[in-house]
């Protein structure tokens, strides 16, 4: 059994959207490596597609300079694993397989909830792999295509604060990312982020004399001006190197592009170097000034003059967020379900404080009450009679004084069908009733705004339509 080269942003089961629809983000990989069914760099498994007897290949679903994700069977727990194994090329380096080897056994000491797990690792035919969680949803890529751009800032500094813990944590394991970019990191159904490939995956770059590999220090548009430069950092300072590339991610979610217009590779890794970054709030006008030096700090050129680490600008970012300010914003809630309206009334009372509940049972009231006063966020149950949340979203999302209110969607029934359905109309979180606190609270939070989005009032209603 040969598995197929088949280009991928991620370990997502989530086709990617059409690039002519979205602003892309800056990734210039490297150069193309050649056919790797030419230099033996294909995968031969067995003939039952079965790895160590126990993990059954489905599909091949990611691909690295380093090495492939692939979608496999845990025949002996009964669940979806993403199996990632380096390509049979590099194996003849055993430094490179050690390292592989090492970072996974750091991994696998690691839990975290903004961190895939590592659950096993081992070599196949002398082959290196390691067995993660399968996340069956979106990579942020992807999913940033379905939204409009620039996010809330609410929305975005949510979000950044999640792939920040995720990563400090990482840090905390001791191994440094070198490939932090919206493909590695995966949302799953509560929307939660978490960061996958733990510089693992690097692009690798054929030299045109020499018949290795040879690795390189990640994705240009996120490369830090050191290895721009082809330095390798100091130890003590190896951390900055994904707290430069956060800085890019957290730029291109705020601003809603990437702070530099590169034309190739080169100029990209030219630009790292050397290029002024413009301050966010200047390349985004309605941006609170306050993000500037936290984003700038993250951007520094100089290793030392750059912000310290990742949990560093996660509080950074957070202190920034509340200097914002946070006016009193309205929070429509549509279920049915008297006692879920109860539950969510009291915990984002209790949570939220500055937050205006309005609480409604009937859904067709709920959807004119929202069209005529557009409130911060929406949060309705997928079962609701008359309009379904799925109806409920998708007109929204069709009427542009509505389009770009955050909704979240509850269900006692809902799944992952249900959950790549919503995604796709533009629904930021999905939650499985009874609902848990732990998940609720952080998922609300983030998406609630600063301040009351201002729309225009008026309906261009078309109800059960669900396409975009």
């Amino acid at each position: 059994m040969t598995v197929k080269h088949r280009p991928s942003t991620g370990a997502s089961t989530h086709p990617d959207r059409e690039a002519q629809d979205r602003e892309l983000t800056v990734r210039f990989e490297g150069r193309h490596v050649p056919d790797m069914e030419d230099d033996g760099n294909e995968l031969q498994l067995p003939r039952d597609g079965i790895i160590d007897g126990r993990y059954r290949v489905v599909d091949r679903i990611g691909d690295g300079g380093m090495g492939v994700v692939l979608r496999a069977r845990d025949q002996r727990l009964d669940r979806d694993v993403a199996l990632k194994m380096i390509r049979p090329a590099l194996t003849r380096d055993r430094e490179l397989v050690d390292q592989f080897l090492a970072e996974a056994r750091a991994m696998a000491q690691l839990r975290h909830p903004n961190v895939v797990e590592v659950f096993d690792f081992g070599e196949h035919e002398r082959i290196p792999y390691f067995v993660m969680r399968f996340v069956d949803g979106p990579d942020l890529h992807t999913w940033a295509g379905t939204q409009a751009m620039p996010l809330p800032v609410d929305v975005a500094l949510g979000i950044l604060g999640q792939i920040c813990e995720g990563v400090a944590a990482i840090h905390d394991a001791g191994v440094v990312h070198r490939d932090i970019k919206p493909e590695n990191m995966l949302i799953d159904a509560g929307f939660r982020m978490v960061v996958t490939d733990f510089g693992l995956v690097r692009p690798v770059i054929r030299a045109s004399d020499h018949p290795s590999y040879l690795v390189a220090g990640g994705t240009a548009g996120y490369m830090a001006p050191e290895l721009a430069r082809d330095e390798e950092p100091d130890p003590q300072l190896a951390v900055r190197t994904d707290v430069y590339a956060l800085g890019i991610l957290a730029y291109w979610l705020l601003v809603g592009h990437h702070p530099f217009d590169a034309q190739d590779r080169d100029h990209m890794l030219d630009m790292q170097i050397r290029a002024r970054v413009v301050p966010p709030s200047e390349a985004r006008p309605d941006l609170a000034r306050a993000l500037d030096p936290v984003v700038l700090e993250a951007l520094h050129k100089i290793p030392h003059e750059r912000t310290a680490n990742a949990r560093l600008l996660s509080d950074q970012l957070r202190e920034a967020r509340l200097r914002l300010g946070r006016p009193a914003t309205r929070v429509m809630v549509v279920d049915d379900d008297a006692a879920t309206l109860e539950w969510v009334r009291r915990t984002l009372a209790e949570t939220i404080p500055h937050a205006d509940i309005e609480t409604l049972q009937d859904s067709e009231r709920a959807l004119d009450r929202i069209e005529a006063q557009p409130p911060a966020l929406v949060i309705t149950a997928l079962e609701n009679r008359g309009v379904s949340g799925m109806e409920l979203a998708a007109t929204l999302r069709g009427n542009p004084a509505t389009q770009m209110i955050p909704v979240v969607v509850v269900s006692a029934v809902g799944g992952a069908p249900e959950w790549q359905a919503l995604w796709r109309i533009g629904v930021q979180g999905f939650l499985l009733k009874p609902l848990v606190r732990e998940a609720f609270v952080p998922l609300v939070r983030g998406l609630i705004p600063g301040s009351s989005p201002r729309h225009k009032t008026g309906s261009t209603r078309k109800l059960g339509s669900i396409s975009r």
